[in-house]
């Protein structure tokens, strides 16, 4: 059938109860998945709620795929016929991801609203005032394959960084740890200058400076002994 749809306000997908009349023979399928396309353009989901509404209610990372048609054609799916996952890799949009304390959690408690997820697919986590999307990269169903779309409601499903992900977090760590080194370099040289400091060199302990040409034992503290 071929429905309008409409973007939603969160992750859920929403549906006409009048869908379901017209299929009312699948009405036994447990999940209930639909196929979304429009051209070479396919989308497989699972429904969360229905409406009274003649349309269907998309979030946007899924209606964007969409954005050129004012309709797309909807077909139930037969939940037997799609792949199980085991394992999806994600890849967060924003470092912020890792100021999550217990990032595991969080997810595991906003996928469980998923019925299926596909590979690209955009999901927005909350944590406090953090506020992330992440992406999924890739996802392994039971038999170990890298498959396009898989069902994970219900399935002790493992989350894990993505390569990608990896490379970036390493990339960021890296970036980070140069800013932090500059801006103690920073410091550390405004204070050689508030005390007329010049380093001779510099150890994991002691400091050896000279002072109007006076050696000075410095600690890091900056006390002079």
């Amino acid at each position: 059938k071929h429905l309008p749809y409409m973007i939603g306000d969160d992750n859920n997908i929403t549906i006409s109860e009048d869908f379901l009349k017209t299929n009312i023979d699948h009405f036994n399928y447990n999940p209930l998945i639909v196929n979304l396309r429009y051209k070479d353009r396919s989308y497989t989901t699972g429904i969360n709620d229905f409406t009274q509404e003649q349309l269907i209610k998309l979030p946007y990372s899924i209606a964007s795929i969409f954005s050129d048609t004012p309709i797309i054609n909807v077909k139930l799916v037969n939940p037997e016929l799609i792949s199980t996952a085991k394992m999806i890799k994600i890849r967060p949009l924003s470092m912020a991801f890792y100021d999550i304390k217990d990032p595991k959690t969080v997810l595991e408690q906003t996928l469980v609203s998923f019925i299926v997820l596909n590979t690209n697919q955009q999901i927005t986590i909350t944590e406090g005032d953090i506020i992330v999307i992440i992406v999924i990269d890739d996802i392994i169903d039971k038999h170990g394959n890298s498959v396009g779309h898989a069902i994970v409601l219900n399935q002790d499903v493992e989350v894990d960084n993505s390569k990608r992900a990896q490379e970036e977090y390493i990339k960021y760590l890296e970036e980070r740890r140069k800013k932090e080194e500059e801006t103690r370099k920073k410091e550390e040289e405004t204070r050689y200058e508030k005390y007329n400091f010049s380093p001779v060199k510099t150890d994991t302990h002691t400091r050896v400076y000279i002072r109007n040409g006076v050696v000075m034992y410095v600690r890091p503290d900056f006390k002079v002994y």
